[in-house]
């Protein structure tokens, strides 16, 4: 059945980009975002009748599909046209040979992980994932009630529906980390149609679309089911068809830009750019046409996470404690560090293990600059942990990043550049200036930062000619991009001391990164049957989605901060999980528990658990009492 609806979705999007007559990786780019807004939605569609399951997403395709041909045969049954380079000049070019060998065993390093370990980041354990599987279990899209964090309903939906639609085939999370891999491989395609767009050759654009496969960020995100390379290709493929000025190209770009906004908040920073941009390019008439175009697309693709949030907030972006607690402070000298903390994040080692007394030279260098600007705040010391969350883009971050940005802001303030290179030259400030604004510093920020930077790499094609520059980037980002997977903090490779992520359990590879978890995870696997209804009263950065199980055949029973034991035999549940200080005023006759203090999880039963089912390793650091 999988197979049949990608087919169906490949084959639809393909037919539809022909009937618009693109070509070349204009064709690939609107492939990839036809294909991400079919599944969108065609889940929102089921969600209206809680048909979100693996027969309803066929059916719906279906009729799309016959829909397609239909407008195809009528068209006169234009032929798509996609034209490879041939690869023999690659022998003549060993920068982009070593890319190609190296970018290409990388991505095969990437789907490997993405699909044999299973997901473990925080925010995917602690909101994305479980997000996704009470959608699942409801059939449906919709407000989560009950739900441990608000995270779970205010943000927006799209990279969760997408995530949503593999549950519904294979049942489980081994494919949740495939929207973000293909998001990395859209990525290359729009970064290169972008590149030949603004006046550089083709070997230049692939250069340029190579190197970002190099970077830290884009690498380690592309097995994960966080959301940042999603929300990064949709804008840079609204951009990539943007500068085209093709008219034809239009409803593709307002699509792309509807499911970057319905994907993550992150998207909205960059409307300001890509809307000088279409001044520069289009003229008036067309101008409005994609006014229209993605005013449609949005309410379509976009506004679904928006108008539940009105609808059950009063706030378009959910009123929200958590949201609330990242908001900045909005002075100049406030700002100003914000800034200066993001840029100096640039300076980023992920991977590498350089001596301590090097990084401390580089942080003094750091206070010193900071204190001399009079800003309130410290620069971070440099980051050398090759991890998702808080990676920023490796040496190349520094190194060619942040200079070509600058290079080029340089160059169009003196008029030595097209205004097309001047605008994508202004996308990285731009975005951190807004960022700082909008947003209060955190460690987190390099991923938000994956779209500022995916619009300026385009920019990287005029290296080119530079054969020793280019060649010395290319070199560091092709060590960098080893170092930074074998030695991923979150997903291991076995290299040195460390266990491949790939050999270990499912609780284990969870709690890679919080060992302190690992004890409750093989506990509850060992223990709570497959189908239980489990009642949870959890804190918001809790991991819930852990207690659906492999199969996502567990259901989650929220439960009241007043007397949750109460309530659970009320329902029938033989089964609580209690976060934190919650679990000292529970007190009730005939609940067994289990409680794992470094965890702080308590586990309750109406059945005692079988002692010879648990394992020295899954007992250890945990107690039994009878309440």
């Amino acid at each position: 059945l999988l197979t049949l609806w990608v087919a169906l979705v490949v084959g639809t999007a393909l037919l539809a980009a022909a009937c618009l007559r693109l070509e070349g990786a204009a064709f690939v780019v609107a492939v990839y975002v036809l294909g991400a807004a079919e599944v969108v939605g065609g889940t929102e569609l089921l969600s209206l009748v809680r048909g979100v399951r693996a027969e309803g997403y066929l059916a719906v395709q279906l009729v799309v599909a016959g829909a397609a041909v239909v407008v195809w045969l009528r068209l006169g049954r234009p032929r798509p046209r996609i034209s490879l380079p041939p690869g023999r000049p690659l022998l003549h070019e060993p920068v982009l040979l070593g890319l190609v060998v190296a970018v290409g065993l990388a991505l095969a390093f990437e789907v490997f992980t993405a699909i044999a370990v299973p997901p473990n980041n925080w925010d995917a354990l602690a909101y994305h994932l479980s997000r996704a599987a009470a959608w699942y279990q409801d059939h449906a899209v919709g407000w989560i009630h009950g739900a441990h964090t608000d995270r779970q309903n205010v943000f927006p939906p799209n990279g969760e529906m997408e995530i949503l639609a593999t549950f519904a085939f294979v049942h489980g999370d081994r494919l949740a980390a495939l929207p973000q891999f293909l998001a990395e491989l859209a990525l290359f395609f729009s970064i290169y149609l972008t590149s030949v767009r603004i006046g550089f050759d083709r070997r230049g654009a692939a250069l340029a679309a190579l190197l970002t496969g190099t970077l830290t960020q884009v690498g380690l995100q592309a097995s994960t089911t966080q959301n940042d390379l999603i929300v990064a290709s949709f804008v840079a493929a609204a951009l990539a068809l943007l500068v085209g000025a093709k008219r034809r190209e239009l409803p593709i770009v307002a699509v792309a830009l509807g499911l970057a906004l319905g994907t993550k908040l992150t998207a909205l920073f960059a409307l300001p750019l890509l809307a000088v941009v279409a001044i520069v390019v289009l003229p008036r008439r067309r101008l409005a046409e994609l006014s229209v175009c993605a005013a449609i697309a949005f309410a379509a693709f976009g506004s679904f996470g928006y108008v539940s949030n009105f609808r059950h907030t009063g706030s378009l972006f959910g009123a929200s404690a958590e949201v609330e607690s990242f908001r900045a402070t909005v002075t100049v000298r406030q700002v100003g560090a914000n800034v200066a903390r993001d840029y100096w994040r640039f300076i980023d080692f992920s991977g590498f293990r350089p001596d301590p007394q090097v990084l401390k030279g580089i942080w003094n260098v750091g206070m010193i600059g900071f204190e001399g600007l009079g800003l309130p705040a410290e620069p971070a010391w440099p980051n050398n942990l090759s991890n998702e969350d808080i990676s920023f883009f490796g040496p190349l971050g520094a190194l060619l990043v942040v200079p070509l940005s600058a290079l080029f802001v340089i160059a169009g303030l003196m008029l030595r550049t097209s205004r097309l290179r001047f605008a994508l030259a202004l996308a990285l400030p731009l975005f951190v200036l807004e960022l700082s604004v909008l947003y209060s510093y955190n460690m987190f920020v390099g991923r938000f930062l994956l779209v500022p930077v995916a619009l300026t790499m385009p920019l990287a094609a005029w290296l080119r000619p530079y054969r020793l520059l280019s060649g010395a980037l290319a070199a560091t980002g092709i060590v960098t991009l080893a170092f930074c997977l074998a030695l991923n903090h979150t997903k291991p490779a076995g290299v040195g001391d460390s266990v491949s992520a790939w050999s270990l359990g499912r609780p284990e590879a969870q709690s890679i990164t919080r060992r302190w978890m690992r004890d409750a995870l093989v506990w509850v696997d060992l223990n709570v049957p497959v189908r239980a209804r489990v009642g949870v009263l959890l804190g918001a950065d809790d991991w819930d989605y852990p207690l659906y199980g492999p199969r996502l055949a567990r259901k989650l029973v929220p439960l009241p901060d007043r007397q949750p034991l109460r309530e659970a035999r009320r329902l029938g549940l033989r089964w609580v999980v209690l976060s934190g200080p919650r679990a000292s005023t529970t007190a009730a006759t005939g609940w067994n528990a289990m409680t794992f203090p470094s965890a702080s999880w308590t586990v309750l039963s109406r059945t005692a658990p079988d002692p010879t089912s648990q394992t020295s390793t899954a007992t250890r650091a945990v107690r039994f009492r009878a309440v």
